[in-house]
């Protein structure tokens, strides 16, 4: 989490320094954080409003004209197998219900980078494969980045290209998967 609000420029490092997408997040925070999706805790959805509702008002703030935002919000929202429930408020959901649409609400201005702290919570183990298996497809095909914070090595293992161990702010081991499983 810590390392996720030091590359959006939330957080100042205690020393070194950080480069997201060019830039210096700090100086550039608003550049970065315009091309970046963010799955963060909390997740900061409107629970006032539908699923629906959350996802027009976030096209707007990307200024992505009426046509485009609602054939985008269409498109992420039957993704996310939550097209049925578009009209519904979000405050009646459950913690699965609103992952998805967080995931859904950071993937809408088709970001370069998307950043995303323990995407998985909340979600059963079929939602999780079918939203990896989408990711995987935008990182083939849409040239899009994304960096996975968790603690569940098995997702980490069958999702990334590469992994970095964390501890206390400190790498411990940074490669490719079957470089990390055999130290």
């Amino acid at each position: 989490t810590t390392t996720m609000r030091l590359l959006l420029g939330l957080l100042r490092p205690s020393s070194g320094q950080v480069s997201v997408l060019g830039c210096d997040p700090v100086r550039f925070g608003n550049e970065v954080r315009g091309r970046t999706g963010t799955v963060l805790e909390p997740c900061g959805l409107y629970e006032r409003m539908s699923a629906w509702e959350n996802l027009d008002y976030h096209g707007r703030i990307w200024h992505t004209p009426v046509q485009d935002r609602k054939a985008r919000a269409q498109e992420l929202l039957e993704q996310m197998r939550l097209w049925d429930r578009r009209n519904e408020i979000v405050s009646e959901w459950g913690r699965g219900l609103k992952q998805r649409l967080c995931i859904a609400r950071s993937l809408f201005h088709r970001p370069s980078l998307v950043l995303m702290d323990e995407p998985n919570a909340g979600l059963d183990s079929t939602t999780i494969d079918e939203i990896y298996e989408y990711l995987g497809h935008l990182v083939a095909n849409c040239g899009m980045t994304i960096l996975l914070a968790t603690n569940n090595l098995s997702v980490a293992e069958s999702t990334c290209h590469s992994v970095t161990i964390l501890n206390q702010g400190r790498v411990l081991a940074s490669g490719r998967t079957d470089q990390i499983r055999a130290l």
